[in-house]
């Protein structure tokens, strides 16, 4: 039987000291007796140009072949942009306005 694993943090008020307290609870029996719906999966998939894969199709798929990577790189230079982007606009002299006489007028 499938069990839901869950966890729940109770922190002390007293103390302030967290606790966790783990517990489970199982599936319901009609979760158990139902399954995946190959062909609403089937439908979906040739709806969306995709293709339905089984758990033995997935079992056998190569991970080596996978194209990920991470994002870490990309992220940290466009902070570094940003970061020299904001260093060099809060450097640049403003402008001041042209003085006045007094009475308003250029």
């Amino acid at each position: 039987m499938l069990r839901l694993l869950h966890a729940i943090v109770a922190r002390d008020l007293a103390s302030g000291r967290p606790t966790i307290v783990p517990f489970s609870v199982p599936y319901l029996a009609e979760y158990a007796e139902t399954g995946a719906d190959a062909a609403a999966l089937a439908d979906i998939a040739a709806f969306t140009g995709g293709a339905a894969l089984d758990a033995t199709t997935l079992a056998e798929a190569p991970s080596s072949g996978s194209a990920s990577r991470s994002l870490a790189p990309i992220l940290l230079a466009c902070a570094l942009a940003v970061f020299l982007l904001d260093l060099a606009v809060s450097r640049r002299p403003r402008a001041t306005p042209a003085p006045t006489d007094g009475d308003g007028a250029a």
